[in-house]
């Protein structure tokens, strides 16, 4: 039994492509337009549906929630008091994550009178 011929590679096909003329290359496509459904399909995609030039407008980032703020820092503080309770150490500064909690509070009050 005869092992089946390799298939050209695409540098290959390319390097023939580009030494056709353009009638010879509209040929070519008008053959595989009309050899399956699935071509034409392909055709249609890649030449007919219009490319956008212009990129899509960007949609505006959503502010974080001040609840979805506040998760992280209620988490580290958790942490420091578990630390604590285990006998570490921390600076007074590290409070100040407890501090912005506060501040937070404070506008959401204002805001809603």
């Amino acid at each position: 039994m005869a092992s089946p011929k390799p298939s050209a590679s695409w540098q290959n096909i390319r390097r023939l492509l580009v030494s056709k003329s353009k009638n010879e290359l509209l040929n070519l496509i008008r053959d595989l337009y009309t050899l399956t459904t699935d071509n034409k399909d392909f055709i249609y995609a890649q030449v007919l549906t219009p490319k956008s030039t212009t990129p899509k407008a960007r949609q505006p980032k959503k502010q974080p929630s001040s609840a979805s703020k506040a998760v992280p820092k209620i988490r580290q503080l958790a942490t420091m008091a578990a630390e604590l309770r285990e006998g570490a150490s921390f600076n007074i500064t590290r409070l100040t994550t407890l501090k912005s909690l506060c501040l937070n509070v404070a506008r959401i009050s204002v805001l809603r009178q």
